[in-house]
């Protein structure tokens, strides 16, 4: 009895050790989308050095590094089930679509879908999708590309088609027209859309344009009419007067002429300069030609021009310039002494005055004053019959004689040695043949006549 339980003890005992450690082992987990081969689906623990082949679920293959069987070893699967790895098996290439292609939505493996796609102006006949199978083959057929198909074109009125009409058209095909006598085609053609209906409807209609009546500008280019669609004009406007268009052509069109051309009178604008004064013409509007004369303001000098002239353009011929004046300029040299008001710079206000020996009379006016206009109030006057005068005021004075004023005195004239014996200044930088080969005397004389002392 004793002997009885003491076995049964050690067989109790014996089922509680795991199979592991009697070299069994249980079934294997396997990897996402792998699965034991059906041989031994139902089998729960096999014995030690039990094979079993390993494969993939439908759709899927083992990587190129995954073992194709599993060994019980020690109670151990040999190689570790989680090396048996499965990936998407992948479809081939679908094929070419006529006037059509596929696009991949996803891929091209196992369970991805691509879909066919027509081009503009056809229409798919089919399933526009197609499906990777576990095969490595897309499902279903190749879809085909249908073109579009249009009915006959619509019928213009005073217009036929240039060709006879048929059935029906493919898309992008052209149809044209051409109208009755005495009528204009708008449009030219029509083409079957994708849509299967025909582009905007032609219209046949008489255009006939009117002589344009443009005010101060006349025909330079085209007919006196009938104007008919898409006759041009061309227009120059008047003298005084110029186009408001980028252009000076005019085009008839079905709603008439088209650009509307207008002339416009030139007009210059108003003058905004300051310090001026406006003596003449100085109410607008400034027409072509018209002339406006300005003065400067006390204090200040004219530059440039002092009249201007309203051009084509409608811009002046120049701009009034007005600059303050501060000083005069230097005056010319003269025989009759400065007793008051020295050698300069002559300021505005300032006041020179002359004197001649008693002996002489003064020609002139022996007090000049800088003005506000930067002129002196007069020329610097002379000592007549002081020819001793000369010499001493320009110090290499002999005479002058023919010629015009030198420093603007009636009658004043001189020579400088410092030039050639035969050559005399009669304006200042200006030289005079005197025709002679000794050193002219100095010598006054009146204005208007002409000596010379040999």
């Amino acid at each position: 009895m004793q002997v009885t339980k003491t076995f049964m003890g050690s067989l109790w005992i014996f089922l509680l050790i795991p199979a592991d450690v009697e070299g069994q082992c249980t079934k294997p987990t396997m990897t996402e989308n792998a699965v034991i081969h059906e041989d031994y689906i139902l089998t729960e623990i096999f014995d030690e050095k039990s094979t079993i082949k390993v494969k993939c679920h439908p759709g899927y293959e083992p990587t190129s590094t995954s073992p194709r069987r599993l060994t019980c070893e020690n109670g151990q699967w040999i190689p570790r089930p989680e090396k048996f790895t499965c990936q998407k098996k992948t479809c081939g290439n679908p094929g070419d679509i006529e006037n059509g292609i596929y696009n991949y939505l996803n891929g091209n493996e196992f369970g991805d879908t691509i879909k066919a796609v027509c081009k503009t102006g056809y229409y798919i006949l089919g399933s526009e999708t197609r499906v990777c199978m576990a095969n490595r083959e897309w499902d279903g057929q190749p879809p085909v590309c249908e073109v579009v198909k249009c009915g006959p074109p619509p019928d213009v009125p005073n217009g036929q088609t240039r060709l006879p009409l048929e059935e029906e058209y493919d898309y992008g095909q052209v149809v044209q027209y051409v109208c009755a006598d005495g009528y204009t085609l708008l449009g030219g053609t029509v083409h079957c859309l994708q849509n299967g209906s025909w582009s905007s409807t032609l219209r046949c209609i008489v255009v006939d344009c009117k002589r344009p009546d443009i005010a101060n500008a006349r025909r330079i280019e085209g007919g006196s009419g009938p104007y008919r669609y898409r006759d041009t004009l061309r227009y120059e406007c008047n003298v005084g007067y110029r186009m408001t268009n980028n252009t000076d052509r005019t085009v008839c069109l079905e709603m008439g002429w088209s650009p509307t051309l207008v002339c416009e009178e030139v007009k210059c604008p108003s003058l905004k300069s300051t310090n001026v004064i406006i003596t003449e013409g100085g109410v607008g509007p400034y027409r072509h030609g018209s002339v406006v004369r300005y003065q400067c303001q006390t204090g200040h000098a004219l530059v440039g021009d002092s009249q201007l002239k309203c051009g084509l353009d409608g811009q002046w011929s120049s701009d009034p310039v007005c600059l303050k004046v501060t000083e005069c300029r230097q005056l010319s040299h003269t025989n009759a002494s400065i007793i008051k008001g020295g050698d300069g710079p002559y300021k505005v206000n300032d006041v020179l005055e002359y004197k001649c020996p008693a002996e002489n009379k003064m020609i002139g006016n022996p007090e000049l004053k800088c003005q506000s206009d930067g002129r002196w109030s007069s020329d610097p006057p002379y000592c007549e019959g002081n020819s001793s005068g000369w010499e001493t005021t320009l110090g290499v004075c002999a005479t002058v004689f023919c010629g015009g004023v030198v420093g603007g005195g009636a009658g004043a004239y001189w020579w400088n040695k410092k030039n050639s014996r035969k050559t005399a200044s009669a304006v200042e930088g200006e030289d005079i043949n005197l025709n002679s080969d000794r050193d002219p005397e100095c010598v006054i004389q009146s204005s208007g006549t002409q000596t010379q002392t040999a």
